[in-house]
């Protein structure tokens, strides 16, 4: 007996038709007693988790646009009292936190590009089988993740290279990370249009 598209629709996302072709309810599969306690549990223990990191969060945020003598007091729960932006004009009138804010864009934008460049520059020849001495260099690549100098050595190559006290100390030395390699090197032979 052969089978039409007629017999068999092809399937399609969205939701289940109310009846099938013959008339009747689709079938679905009854879940047990057991199952339907298990996942109750499941939403009462996730939404806990999602309380236990959610009210903290509106209290700073409700405490933020409250005035500073109801926050010390206890007044503010989870609605700001007294709404004012005071503590948010201080902070944005101190230079540290501007400066705090440039830093962190810098070493985002920055630190991202040569990270990248440096991970692709590395992983493109690894990703290559016909790199000669790729075995090698991917073994010297992978010790490095495996047996890391640690703090110490690192902070003395960042001082023998005179970085200390620059925002080159804090990029560089990270600047490749082994995992990046690792599946750049996995990645990028299906980029390849040869």
């Amino acid at each position: 007996m052969t089978s039409t598209l007629e017999e068999h629709p092809p399937k399609t996302r969205g939701a289940r038709p109310a009846k099938t072709r013959d008339g009747r309810k689709p079938t679905r599969i009854k879940e047990s007693s057991i199952d339907r306690w298990f996942m109750a549990g499941v939403y009462i223990l996730l939404t806990t988790f999602l309380l236990a990191v959610l009210l903290p969060l509106i209290y700073i945020v409700a405490s933020s646009f409250s005035d500073p003598l109801a926050v010390s007091s206890g007044q503010v729960t989870f609605w700001p009292i007294d709404f004012t932006l005071e503590g948010y004009v201080r902070a944005l009138s101190d230079n540290s936190i501007l400066s705090g804010f440039g830093n962190s864009l810098f070493y985002t934008i920055v630190g991202t590009a040569i990270s990248l460049a440096l991970t692709v520059a590395i992983a493109y020849p690894l990703s290559r089988s016909d790199f000669w001495g790729r075995r090698g260099i991917t073994v010297f690549v992978v010790f490095t993740m495996l047996f890391a100098g640690g703090i110490i050595p690192t902070y003395l190559v960042v001082q023998n290279l005179g970085l200390l006290d620059t925002r080159w100390a804090l990029i560089l030395p990270q600047a490749i990370g082994v995992w990046q390699v690792i599946i750049a090197v996995a990645l990028l032979p299906d980029l390849d249009p040869r």
